[in-house]
């Protein structure tokens, strides 16, 4: 299953807020209620990326443990597996940061967010 573009998304997020009844097109409103969406996008697509990577990195540990048992090199594997996960490192910082700054924006994430976290 794959997350919709962050365009979409964000597209998305505009038509909605512009068919709302309470909308406000003042620029301060706007702005924040667009950042408010593509952090939302951003935040999607991380969490993807963060879900994909735990599976790759799950791949990589049986792939080292075969290698292992059969008694073969697994130092290029073990090389493979560092990379995936300084990478999944980053992806959940990134996932750190964008809650954080959701928080800022929208007082309503930042109740969700301390069940996010657990």
């Amino acid at each position: 299953m794959h997350a919709a573009p962050a365009e979409l998304q964000v597209t998305y997020a505009y038509e909605h807020m512009r068919c709302s009844p309470d909308f406000d097109p003042s620029p301060n409103t706007y702005a924040r209620r667009m950042d408010e969406a593509l952090i939302r996008a951003r935040l999607a697509q991380v969490e993807w990326h963060i879900s994909v990577g735990e599976r790759a990195i799950a791949r990589q540990r049986d792939i080292i443990a075969k290698l292992r048992s059969g008694g073969l090199m697994s130092a290029n594997a073990e090389g493979i597996l560092r990379v995936l996960e300084q990478t999944q490192a980053a992806h959940i910082a990134d996932r750190d940061m964008l809650l954080k700054r959701l928080c800022v924006t929208s007082p309503l994430a930042s109740t969700l967010s301390v069940f996010l976290s657990r």
